[in-house]
């Protein structure tokens, strides 16, 4: 499974998986000019996309469900006139592409997570949380994952900071969450979603790649990957 970044901010995140001929999206919180861009340097156009998954309902992850609606069927486990709702507790096949869906913590909205498994690998996504309550069982291939803020960074003092605190993943609470996790085979971590504030790019790779031994990704703000 092949992960392209196209966008990954508070200002919007869009992530393009390609896997034996078939392209999808997961999130899609960008601009539609933006996109048809990004995905014409990757020779693709919107009718070469098969589906779209996305995580929660706020704008910089689903701007474009409504757009996209017109060519495919967008999904995820939240309701929206534009989103085919799936079931949050079943296995969603779509072609070779197998899908779980499983709740994260973002503070009062919906958000989901999922597991995706396209037959070689194991990949499991998971953004805008700060808390992963499910039990993981099954080792990953590949993992994009939040790392939004670093503690020392935060100050409480800021009410914008103290939301983040509360609905976003800091680095430390990532470690402890890998820490629990089957990493045997896992091949590559892309960090995903870092504040403009209160991360360190430098940091944060080097402290989860010395954790996990894997190879580590910064996802950036425009696209692609450091």
């Amino acid at each position: 499974m092949k992960i392209k970044v196209l966008a990954s901010s508070s200002s919007g995140n869009c992530y393009l998986m390609q896997s034996g001929g078939v392209n999808f999206l997961l999130d899609c919180g960008i601009k539609k000019n933006e996109l048809i861009a990004k995905l014409a340097q990757e020779k693709l156009t919107i009718a070469d996309i098969d589906f779209c998954l996305i995580s929660h309902e706020h704008n910089d992850h689903s701007a474009l469900a409504d757009y996209l609606s017109n060519f495919m069927n967008v999904y995820s486990c939240y309701n929206s006139e534009y989103v085919k709702k799936i079931d949050s507790n079943k296995l969603l096949k779509l072609g070779s592409i197998r899908i779980i869906p499983f709740n994260v913590k973002h503070g009062k909205t919906e958000n989901y997570g999922y597991i995706i498994n396209d037959g070689i690998d194991n990949l499991l996504f998971a953004t805008d949380c700060n808390l992963i309550e499910y039990n993981f069982s099954i080792p990953f291939t590949k993992i994009m994952i939040e790392c939004n803020y670093i503690d020392s960074l935060i100050d409480m003092s800021k009410e914008k900071e103290i939301r983040q605190v509360n609905t976003h993943m800091s680095l430390e609470n990532l470690k402890i969450h890998l820490s629990r996790m089957n990493l045997d085979f896992c091949k590559e971590i892309y960090l995903l979603h870092l504040s403009d504030e209160c991360s360190d790019e430098r940091i944060m790779q080097a402290q989860v790649q010395s954790l996990t031994h894997c190879k580590t990704y910064i996802a950036l703000k425009k696209g692609g990957v450091k």
